[in-house]
């Protein structure tokens, strides 16, 4: 056996950047979480530079927890989660395991174990949820360090948990560190594109060496300087990479050949192929079962272990575990990680796996993964597990592939992981399936494809459908999952072919009939160019009421059309499709159904509304996906925005941003933007709203499916804020033109004509103005809810002659006194103060000032308080100190934490039952404190009512 001793390269140049983490790691101890992602490029010493951040954690008292992405493991759902913590928990006590397991952890854990038996299916957000509270739960008992290598390969869901994770680092002693390579234009993850875009991402990038970098690498390697030709010569063929620097340098002391001068030539030979050369070299030096065993790592992937590579290889135990430890020491495998039962091993770089990986000819790997599939299957590994060697290799009989892939594409969905499952279903599809099971694949990568590729899936659906052939059957697979053929990139097509089947269906069949109704509504609902006929309308909505799915989801997709075109039968289409046997069923839980009916609600009803979105979140996330959730946050948000309660509606609607984002939906994106936006110009922040517009960019081309009018809007009112009014008007007309493109009318949706009339009456075009804004006035009075009219009205004075505006005004706050839109009547109240106070009704106009400037000031209106208090002051009013004292002061999401509190609850107890961060609930408890003029948790129970109980999640 060859004595050579392993010592770890020099880290040179890379101070700055260790610098940086030991900055970062000392900020734990303030619980000031961080994320910190090393950029570069194959080489460039990432992991080099990880393990220095590894040691100095554990330095300075830090846990430590890794994990290293392979390309092999690319595919298998949450890999690098399980990495992370499945050491941890298999060394703790019983008493840390049931600790840090508490609350929704336990759940998360069990959904993403290799064998859950796919009887439970946890939604995408409880399991992320309960994967954060794993963290938090370790974090009491000391700060974490996450490590991650080689990020650029991990698979989705952990990506999707990153980057979930990230908002949530404000308050836990974690800091996430990283490696990845940059981005190639082809190719990148779109959840790593926008993990690295966050701004709590911060990104250390790699640069190559310099002269005098490699000189002191080189130096460290020879144990003697360089001649300074050798180092040129060194520069010039590495590039300053430190890997092959590193290589090409141990190539040539393997030939015990010094860095001179003359040398200096050879390092070209060396250079190009240094890594694979190296790593053959040292394996032509040992042992025939050395190359197996490595071999076999390089087959069955990270964290292989000692009895693993035994099976595979059918070496002895003892004689892999005396091959390991020499390959070790000659830099091409480590240890990853040893437990009483076993070691495992993984390579020292990606580079030395992939040169034994290729050193492999073609039919020795495919070999090796279908042995490697079998010694698993034999073994009873998940079909997850076992389907990463299936993707490999072409040996194996096609039937037993197909039922492999089929089961881990069933594993993948169970576990919230759909862009697996949907990989596992499309190599599936590949195979020469027999006719009669093509369409249950096709059905089964429909399911899958429409949480992650709509167009995608509308493919399979045409293709399940061409091979159906009963005309009930193809319409129950279309109503199924039809709504994913509105996202196919064909103009008209697809409409046309619900069409079709709807004329081939026999009499009687109702309820496949009001399914393929809905989903061509729906068409219209989100399109441009599938405008419905007004009969058709009519003859639908006298269709007799139903208790099916087909009726529900026809009344939704009626009562978001008459929403659009502003006809108040829209409200009873909603309240009789939530109140449906199927609204309240299982079958309804954890989908988009019932989608249309809740956006009714919060246009038309407010008061409504509210209550029954606060269900509707907390079953998305004790329940649902994320995209559930993201439309339901972005829905009370919008509720809370017309209320007027703008701290609770940025809350649900920045919410609703991020986790639209993690879907990569599109289409409610812009409007999730529009409102964001709106409502930090209302709390006075116009660069955050500039920002968050100007951070959204519609995807190029457009999409067929797009509601981008809402973006449009967002702009209008930026520009006009901004005084640029010529843009800001053709940007609002721009809005309502896309509006109309969809039959939409309706000023709750968008209230493009008030914006587009300021702006014309800032230009002057005081005619144009009130047509604008008296059309606005007509359609919100037919739609009937207070909100829209109080706005309507209230811009209608603002455009109109002086002598009309105070009735217009009192008409505005005789909608709005008794509703819920508190904001609104604030901006009237000024208004009306400051209109009276033109005609010397100074007292009246005193006090409307006064009133409206209290209630913008508990809104949270810094903008429009500013504007109250000015106009008192040039009435000659001295306007009194602001404050916010009482339990009326308090914002739903304080009055909710500080009832949990005061019933006895802990922080961590409260941020559970309400799905929140334990930072979330101090930062709302001290707030509670603030208005409550208390002190102590205990002063809660003398100062809320006794009569008032602590709020549930549910509202």
């Amino acid at each position: 056996m060859r004595e050579t001793a392993r010592v770890d390269t020099p880290l040179v140049e890379r101070a700055e950047h260790l610098g940086v983490f030991e900055e970062r790691l000392q900020g734990l101890s303030c619980r000031s979480g961080g994320f910190v992602v090393i950029s570069g490029v194959a080489g460039s010493g990432k992991t080099r530079l990880l393990s220095e951040v590894r040691r100095l954690a554990g330095r300075l008292g830090v846990r430590v927890l890794t994990a290293r992405s392979s390309h092999l493991e690319q595919r298998y759902p949450f890999g690098v989660v399980r990495q992370l913590f499945r050491l941890v928990l298999a060394r703790a006590t019983p008493e840390e395991r049931a600790s840090w397991l508490s609350g929704d952890a336990a759940p998360a854990v069990a959904s993403i174990e290799r064998h859950t038996g796919g009887d439970v299916r946890h939604g995408d957000y409880r399991t992320l949820h309960g994967l954060f509270w794993l963290m938090s739960n370790l974090c009491e008992s000391g700060p974490l360090l996450l490590q991650v290598d080689d990020l650029h390969w991990a698979d989705e869901p952990s990506l999707r948990f990153l980057a979930y994770l990230l908002p949530r680092l404000e308050g836990l002693p974690v800091l996430v560190a990283a490696g990845a390579r940059p981005p190639a234009p082809q190719g990148a993850s779109r959840l790593l594109d926008v993990l690295m875009a966050d701004q709590v991402c911060e990104t250390v990038h790699l640069a190559p060496l310099s002269h005098q970098g490699v000189a002191s690498l080189v130096r460290g390697l020879f144990g003697q300087a360089p001649d300074d030709d050798f180092t040129g010569a060194c520069v010039a063929v590495t590039g300053g990479n430190p890997l092959l620097v590193v290589e090409s340098s141990r190539a040539l002391a393997a030939r015990r050949l010094p860095p001179t001068a003359p040398n200096a030539p050879r390092l070209r030979d060396a250079g190009s192929q240094a890594v694979a050369r190296r790593v053959m070299l040292e394996l032509s030096l040992l042992r025939p079962a050395h190359t197996r065993i490595a071999e076999a790592i390089a087959v069955l992937g990270p964290r292989t272990t000692v009895s693993l590579i035994s099976a595979f290889t059918g070496l002895p135990v003892a004689e892999v575990a005396d091959g390991v430890s020499e390959l070790e020491p000659v830099n091409i495998i480590q240890e990853t990680s040893a437990t009483w039962r076993d070691r495992s091993f993984d390579f020292v770089h990606p580079l030395v796996a992939a040169a034994v990986y290729d050193h492999m000819d073609h039919s020795q790997r495919l070999a090796a993964h279908e042995r490697a599939a079998r010694l698993l299957l034999d073994a009873g590994a998940g079909a997850e597990e076992i389907a990463a060697h299936v993707l490999r290799q072409t040996r194996m009989d096609q039937g037993e592939v197909v039922g492999i892939l089929r089961r881990a594409g069933r594993e993948a969905l169970d576990r919230g992981a759909p862009e697996a499952a949907l990989s596992y279903h499309r190599h599936a599809l590949t195979t020469a399936l027999p006719a009669d099971e093509r369409p249950a694949v096709l059905a089964e990568a429909v399911e899958a494809a429409l949480q992650v590729d709509q167009e995608q899936a509308a493919t399979f659906l045409l293709s399940a459908l061409e091979l159906t052939p009963g005309v009930r059957e193809r319409a129950e697979l279309a109503a199924r999952a039809g709504f994913a053929l509105l996202y196919e990139g064909r103009e008209h097509g697809n409409v046309s072919v619900i069409q079709d089947l709807l004329d081939e269906l026999p009499p009687g069949e109702d309820e496949p009939r009001r399914m393929l109704e809905a989903i061509i509504l729906s068409a219209a609902n989100v399109t441009a160019d599938t405008p419905v006929d007004p009969e058709r309308l009519k003859t639908l909505r006298e269709l007799p009421p139903s208790d099916t799915a087909g009726a529900t989801h026809l009344d939704c997709a009626l009562a978001l059309r008459s929403m659009y075109l502003g006809d108040p039968a829209a409200r009873e289409l909603a309240h009789r499709a939530l109140a449906s046997p199927f609204a309240r069923s299982r079958d309804a839980r954890g989908t988009l159904v019932l989608m249309p009916a809740y956006f009714t609600l919060v246009y038309g009803e407010a008061d409504q509304g509210i209550p029954t979105l606060n269900r509707a979140v907390h079953d998305a996330q004790a329940n649902g996906s994320l995209a559930m959730l993201g439309v339901h946050h972005l829905q009370r948000g919008t509720g809370w925005l017309h209320r007027g309660e703008l701290a609770e509606a940025a809350g649900d609607l920045r919410e609703s941003v991020r986790l639209i984002t993690l879907t990569g939906s599109t289409i409610l994106l812009p409007s999730a933007v529009c409102l964001l936006a709106e409502t930090l110009l209302e709390m006075g922040e116009p660069e955050q709203a500039r920002r968050v517009v100007e951070g959204y960019r519609p995807p190029v081309p457009r999409p067929r499916v797009e509601l981008f009018f809402f973006a449009a809007h967002a702009e209008a009112r930026l520009l006009r804020a901004d005084g640029r009014f010529d843009a800001a008007y053709e940007r609002a007309l721009a809005a309502g033109e896309g509006f109309a493109a969809h039959q939409g009318r309706n000023p709750a949706v968008l209230a493009w004509r008030s914006e587009a009339a300021l702006s014309a009456h800032a230009l002057d075009r005081a005619a144009e103005a009130r047509v604008l804004a008296d059309e606005e006035v007509e359609l919100a009075r037919r739609w009937g809810a207070a909100f829209p009219l109080g706005r309507a009205l209230r811009v209608a004075a603002a455009v109109a002659p002086p002598d009309h505006r105070i009735e217009r005004l009192q008409q505005a706050r005789e909608v709005l006194t008794d509703s819920t839109a508190r904001l609104e009547l604030a901006k009237v109240l000024i208004d009306l103060g400051g209109a009276l106070r033109r005609v010397n009704s100074r007292k009246q106009a005193a006090e409307l000032l006064t009133e409206g400037r209290e209630l913008a000031h508990r809104c949270g209106a810094r903008r429009l308080v500013a504007d109250a208090t000015a106009r008192m002051r040039a009435a000659g009013q001295r306007p009194r100190p602001l404050s916010l004292v009482g339990p009326d002061t308090l914002t739903p999401s304080e009055l909710r934490v500080a009832g949990l509190a005061r019933d006895g609850l802990s922080n961590r107890e409260i941020a559970q039952a309400l799905f929140v961060t334990p930072k979330t609930v101090e930062t709302h408890l001290s707030s509670a404190y603030r208005k409550l003029a208390i002190e102590r948790r205990d002063d809660l129970r003398t100062a809320l009512p006794p009569g008032e109980p602590g709020p549930s999640p549910t509202g």
